[in-house]
């Protein structure tokens, strides 16, 4: 009777404790909101801790009429027609990239960091780190199972967007692989 009692005592104490681990472990790697990809704070670094952190971008986005969009070398020579136009420096542009994905979109009503993206053109795992367990050419069904249903999205031509406003979290898809991973205080349209 009394090993029976033992033996209950201590295969219950082993289930409390396997219970207890599980928990544990599902607590530890559940999704959180991001506020940081690559070393760079969400709404938090500026452009002057952007580039003491990633150095001097290689790209930015253009932002004048009608070449709004368009990519702008940054250390081009005059006369490129990729060059940054006269008088201005990178330091102006909202929009910085970086060899080889990553771009860098800053707020203009406070300066600070609005969204962290990376980019893999030819959906190639190691071209951006994971985040939430989500990497380059992920599949959708990978990325709702970790994450669960998206809160915002859509299609729009090959490209699917699943975001996640609680996590500062974008996924953009094609062919049903993750090809941008992506933070950012994204807005929910109501």
């Amino acid at each position: 009777m009394r090993t029976r009692t033992k033996a209950l005592s201590a295969a219950s104490l082993l289930i409390v404790l396997a219970a207890t681990w599980i928990g544990y472990h599902f607590w530890l790697t559940r999704p959180v909101p991001q506020t940081s990809y690559y070393g760079i704070l969400l709404d938090k670094d500026g452009k002057a801790e952007v580039n003491y952190k990633l150095g001097d971008p290689d790209f930015v986005e253009s932002d004048t009429e009608g070449g709004a969009g368009r990519a702008l070398t940054v250390k081009a020579k005059a006369g490129d027609p990729n060059a940054l136009p006269e008088g201005r420096d990178f330091k102006s542009y909202n929009v910085w990239g970086y060899k080889p994905h990553l771009w860098v979109t800053f707020r203009k009503s406070t300066g600070t960091v609005g969204e962290v993206q990376c980019y893999s053109p030819n959906v190639v795992v190691s071209d951006c780190k994971p985040l939430l367990g989500i990497n380059i050419d992920d599949s959708e069904e990978s990325v709702t199972n970790r994450l669960g249903a998206p809160t915002g999205g859509g299609l729009e031509g090959t490209t699917k967007g699943l975001l996640y406003h609680d996590l500062h979290v974008m996924v953009l898809l094609a062919r049903e692989r993750v090809h941008t991973i992506a933070i950012g205080l994204y807005q929910k349209v109501q």
